[in-house]
This record gives structure tokens, C-alpha cells and sequence, in this order.
């Protein structure tokens, strides 16, 4: 940036970019002497005897608010004048810069040579541009220093679309880095989540050879004109998003890019519990699914999808822990952060070392259940924050649970081992198999009968994942409100076996990484 830039006309009042040179300024150096900033030249020293007369932007209250001086013939010398206000009273050595080694005693010291790119702008998503601008400079690291990873680049030079666009990923809390032009936007280009573009950016990039990546964004005003598509197709955007008519799909965007960065480029997994019948446990396996992932140090979130069972929160002991539950949530399929979801659901307490942390999303003691659409943002939030996502369904179909079926990486179908649940498990298993997606077996004993899991596996075509023993005590334990499934207990065993299967498949399926 030249100084020139950021120097008022005579009389007038500065350039926000002036206030960031006076707060730089203000450090002295070892002689004791405010440090002159090197962008800005100084001028020949004017004669003693001349009145200096008050520049503008000096302040009327110089303690108050101290003014650095811009010229030579601006400093005064030593014993002249006592100490400023903004003088340290031991100030530490600064280095000399390289381009002052031939000039020791500052005669003659011409202006610096220009940066041929100027410094990219570490901008904070709080605020407008200049707002933004003004405070990532001042105190700020040299931002040639920083490391671009973990920001979304924006490079823009319209102010009021850069503000525009700042203030919708400060919505979406996907931290941006404001690039100045091709060059050094190079050094993020690969890895930064996601790249936001003028019109004229889009074109300065493809000029500059940047290779195709996804998710880079171009932004305009209105409607685009048949040159801003040009330019898209160019650098290789997926979009061409309009404001203000875009704003809302924008920050959708920016929040999954700020989202897939916090999970560490883990796409989560999602998995639902079945019952074979009435009776058959899905409801305390799944939440012992939830609790195991927690255990183990994941995210978890576990959503009832079941209106008429009376609410997962009973199942954990939770219906005294505040936070709300399905009849007072209606996102209608918008986009919500999981990290809002967390902060707003239930969070009961997983006892045996939880490491992880656990969010509930359950029913409540009414017929008002999920809808269709809420269920698909709770799933599509918890993939996108690399969460496991444990859903209770129902065997009745309902909208919500063909929802869930449909967006789950496994189906898991549990069935006691007797007689009548294998045969009521045969119906719900053959409308399982309609949905495409993996399924298996998970057989729970004991068997009164003497009936191996193998063989319900073979009667129900299902493939057996996990034969589970009865682990004493857990109805007990159920109904005092305690977190089902010890931690080295039969049902902790064999949710563990599940939570390696959906491992495999996620892996399989290319969607654990993105």
C-alpha cells in the first residue's frame, strides 16, 4: 500500500488506513525516538528558525490522543522537549532494517522501496470492511507470516461487497482471509475451506494460472452479466451467487466450509436402530450406541424419531436436564450449525470416562413428533461436523423415519432371540431391504428356545453383525434413569462392534474424508 494512501488531503480528515499507521508509529526505537514507519518517506528537515505550524491531523489534546509525527522536522531533538506521552521510559533495541545499514545516522535516508504486492489482511468476521480491516492491522502479526490454513481467502475490491460479504461469514462463523491479489492468494489457494471472488478477482486469478479447486464462490451484485460468467467458468467456480438474493444460500455454504474444517475434514456417520418387534431394546441399544461413541472421545448425537415411545430422554435419565425437544424445534429444513444444536439440546451426563461429548434430540411425552425435513438438517448438521449420529426409529413408517432410513450410512435391525420376534422381524426386515442402504442383524439374547443367531440371520436374509449376551442388571438400571451400558458390559461390547462396522462402511464409501 503506498503512504500516500493513506495520508488526508490538508485540512481534512484521515483515511482509516492513517489511523492504522498512527497506532504503528507510536513504538520508539533505541534512541528514544517515536520509530518511523517505513512506508512512509521522509521530507528535508525545515531550518530552525521557521514556525512549524500544527499539521493536520494533530490532535487539540495530544495526551489524550498523541499524533505521531509524519516529517523529519517533526521530531524534536533531544532535550528540547520533555519525554511524549506515548514514549516508553525504556524502550527496548529495535533492529535497524536492512535498507538502513547504508544511512546509520538517518541523513539522507530515502523512502523505502514499495512492496510490488502490498500485505494481505487478516480480517476478522466481526464488523464491516473497514471496521475489519482497521483492527486486523492494528497489533496484528505480519500477515506474511500467518498461515492461511483454516481460513476461507476473499479477495475483493469493492468495499461494500467485501462488507457484504464479511458480515454473512461472520453469520456463518467461517473465519476469512483477505488476499490482495493472485500472488498471494497462491499460498492458500489448496487448502483454505473455501475462496470467495469479485468479478474482477475471478478474472486476475484465471490469468494468473490458479488451479481449479472446489468450493470457490464468485459474488456480485444483482444480476451477473454474461462476462462474470465468463470469468467463473474460467477460474473454474462452482457458483455465481447474487446478493442480496444469495445471502442466505451463502451463508449456508460458508457455515458447511467452517463446519468440515472444525470435524478435521471427517465427514460424521449416521446409523439407525430398528426394533424387530415391540419389546426388542433398539431404543436402549441405540442409546447405548451414543454413550459408547462418547466414551471414546466422538461427538455424538442421538435423535428420537420415534413419537409414540415416550421420549429417549427417559432411557438416559435425562427429562429433568434442560433443552429442548422435538415439539418446540421446526427448522423446516434449513441450515443449522451442529455446534447450535449442541448448545440448545439436552446434554445429559455419560458416566465411565466420557471423553466425547453427547447431544440429545428427543420426543417428548406427546403425539407431535419430527418432521421429514428437520430430521434431514439434524443428519446433514451432524455429518458435516463429523459426528456420529445415532437415530431411534420406528417400525411404522412415518415421514421422518423414511427420512432418516434413507440418510443413514447402516441400518441396524435388533431381535430378540425367540420364536414370535424372529417371525415379527421378518416383515420389518423385508421393508428395510426396500431402502438400498447396508443392513444387518443384531440378535439379543438370551434364547428361550435354544435358537442360535445364525439361524435367525439365515430365516430374516439379513447379514449377523453382533450375537449380544443379557448384561445383569440393565432393566434396573434402565429404570432408575442410569446410562445404559457398563463399560466393559455386554451391551458396551457389542455397540462397539456396530460403531466399527459403520467405521468400515463410512470408509468404504469414500465419505469419511473429504
Amino acid at each position: 500500500m503506498r503512504a500516500t494512501a493513506s495520508r488526508a488531503a490538508r485540512g481534512g480528515a484521515p483515511h482509516p488506513a492513517a489511523a492504522h499507521y498512527a497506532a504503528k508509529d507510536s513504538t520508539p526505537d533505541s534512541t528514544g525516538r517515536p520509530a518511523r514507519h517505513p512506508a512512509l518517506p521522509l521530507t528535508p528537515a525545515r531550518p530552525a528558525a521557521e514556525a512549524r505550524p500544527t499539521p493536520p491531523w494533530a490532535h487539540p489534546d495530544p495526551a489524550s490522543h498523541p499524533a505521531p509525527p509524519r516529517t523529519a522536522a517533526d521530531l524534536p531533538e533531544e532535550g528540547d522537549l520533555p519525554a511524549p506521552p506515548w514514549a516508553r521510559p525504556h524502550p527496548a533495541p529495535h533492529p535497524a532494517p536492512p535498507w538502513a545499514a547504508a544511512h546509520p545516522a538517518g541523513e539522507g535516508l530515502p523512502a523505502p522501496p514499495p512492496s510490488p504486492r502490498g500485505l494481505a489482511e487478516p480480517v476478522p468476521t466481526l464488523g464491516g470492511a473497514g471496521a475489519g480491516r482497521g483492527r486486523a492491522a492494528l497489533g496484528a502479526p505480519n500477515p506474511a507470516h500467518l498461515d492461511p490454513g483454516g481460513r476461507g481467502l476473499v479477495m475483493m475490491s469493492e468495499p461494500d461487497l467485501l462488507d457484504g460479504v464479511l458480515r454473512l461469514a461472520a453469520a456463518a462463523g467461517c473465519e476469512m482471509l483477505r488476499v490482495l491479489d493472485p500472488l498471494q492468494a497462491r499460498r492458500g489457494w489448496a487448502d483454505a475451506p473455501v475462496v470467495v471472488l469479485d468479478a474482477d478477482a475471478a478474472l486476475r486469478c484465471g490469468q494468473a494460472g490458479l488451479p481449479r479447486r472446489d468450493n470457490v464462490l464468485v459474488v456480485v451484485r444483482a444480476e451477473p452479466p454474461p462476462h462474470v460468467w465468463r470469468h467463473a467458468v474460467a477460474i473454474g467456480a462452482a457458483h455465481v451467487v447474487s446478493l442480496p438474493d444469495g445471502e442466505t444460500w451463502l451463508v449456508r455454504v460458508l457455515a458447511e466450509a467452517a463446519e468440515a474444517l472444525t470435524a478435521g475434514r471427517r465427514r460424521g456417520a449416521a446409523v439407525a436402530v430398528v426394533g424387530g418387534c415391540g419389546g426388542a431394546g433398539a431404543s436402549v441399544f441405540a442409546a447405548a450406541l451414543a454413550v459408547t461413541a462418547v466414551r471414546r472421545g466422538d461427538r455424538a448425537l442421538l435423535v428420537d424419531c420415534d413419537p409414540l415411545g415416550g421420549g429417549l430422554d427417559l432411557v438416559l435419565g435425562a427429562e429433568q436436564v434442560e433443552g429442548l425437544r422435538w415439539p418446540a424445534i421446526d427448522v423446516g429444513g434449513g441450515h443449522v450449525p451442529a455446534a447450535a444444536w449442541h448448545a440448545a439440546l439436552p446434554a445429559p451426563p455419560v458416566l465411565g470416562g466420557a471423553a466425547g461429548e453427547l447431544a440429545l434430540l428427543s420426543c417428548d411425552r406427546s403425539p407431535h413428533g419430527p418432521t421429514a425435513a428437520a430430521v434431514a438438517a439434524v443428519l446433514e448438521a451432524g455429518r458435516r461436523a463429523g459426528e456420529t449420529v445415532v437415530c431411534d426409529v420406528p417400525r411404522y413408517s412415518t415421514e421422518a423415519s423414511v427420512t432418516a432410513l434413507g440418510g443413514v450410512d447402516l441400518t441396524l435391525l435388533v431381535v430378540p432371540a425367540d420364536v414370535r420376534a424372529s417371525a415379527a422381524a421378518a416383515r420389518v426386515a423385508a421393508q428395510l431391504a426396500e431402502y438400498g442402504g447396508a443392513l444387518r442383524l443384531a440378535v439379543r439374547g438370551p434364547s428361550p428356545g435354544g435358537i442360535a443367531a445364525e439361524e435367525i440371520a439365515r430365516a430374516l436374509d439379513v447379514p449377523l453383525l453382533v450375537a449380544m449376551r443379557p448384561e445383569p442388571g440393565l432393566a434396573r438400571a434402565v429404570e432408575a434413569g442410569r446410562t445404559p451400558g457398563r463399560p466393559r458390559g455386554p451391551l458396551a461390547a457389542a455397540a462397539s462392534t456396530v460403531l466399527a462396522e459403520l467405521a468400515r462402511i463410512t470408509r468404504a464409501s469414500g465419505r469419511s474424508a473429504s
